[in-house]
């Protein structure tokens, strides 16, 4: 309701729509092109990079909040009501940690705050099960939390990453594309890989190794990310001059 409400739509967005209703009083046109099409066509590599940077973050959010109830309860016989209580704490704490890990990228830049916490999001898969293996409630609270921490790092300054990897014209089709995508892939089949790896190999260091994997995913994407905000404006100015020209 805040947002409805209070905030503006960026200047950028707003040029853009000036153009695009400009356009359709001088064309007499009532329907625009497809966004979806326009960024699967001209921006392909930033729709990988978009889908690339969530991966660990829902492969691992999962992970956290249902694989780990399945393997304490199954694998370790810890209570159910240790591991969702385990759970429900350090969900709780996001609402501390995004704010504050959002307000950092606001000082320091989104992919330092982004790359740190794959980083560390990453090496934190080992101690983590480290921890939850020795059945101790607090212990594992504490390993889930320090988990949800890092995971912050990454969830909190996302949309504004996002917000800056796509010009206005496709930004919303382009950062709903790479984040649907990555939550198919990353999100969806993470609990299921994870029950496979666990009854294949006898042991957690194998999920651990797969937190890895989907974490270097994660950093390499960021690393390659370029942000566009700067001369998104000028880049979507030039583009509707060469369609005017070739119209006439």
């Amino acid at each position: 309701m805040y947002i409805q409400l209070r905030l503006e739509d960026t200047p950028a967005f707003r040029q853009l729509q000036e153009r695009m209703e400009q356009r359709q009083r001088e064309s007499g046109e009532t329907r625009e092109r497809s966004p979806v099409i326009e960024v699967l066509r001209d921006h392909p590599k930033q729709v990988l990079l978009a889908a690339g940077a969530f991966f660990v973050v829902n492969g691992c959010y999962y992970i956290m909040i249902t694989g780990m109830l399945d393997y304490g309860t199954r694998v370790l016989k810890v209570s159910q009501s240790v591991m969702l209580a385990a759970v429900l704490i350090s969900s709780f704490t996001q609402i501390f940690f995004l704010p504050a890990w959002s307000a950092l990228s606001d000082r320091v830049g989104r992919r330092p705050v982004y790359l740190a916490g794959a980083a560390l999001l990453g090496l934190w898969g080992f101690p983590m099960f480290w921890l939850v293996n020795t059945k101790s409630a607090v212990l594992i609270t504490i390993a889930l939390l320090i988990g949800q921490m890092f995971l912050a790092m990454m969830y909190g300054p996302q949309a504004a990453l996002y917000s800056e990897m796509f010009s206005a014209r496709v930004r919303y089709s382009g950062a709903s594309i790479g984040y649907q995508g990555a939550s198919v892939f990353a999100g969806g089949l993470a609990p299921i890989i994870m029950v496979s790896l666990l009854e294949s190999t006898g042991t957690s260091l194998s999920v651990s190794f797969y937190i890895f994997a989907m974490a270097v995913v994660t950093f390499l994407s960021v690393y390659l990310i370029t942000a566009t905000y700067g001369d998104e404006m000028t880049r979507d100015q030039a583009r509707e001059s060469q369609e005017e020209a070739a119209a006439t």
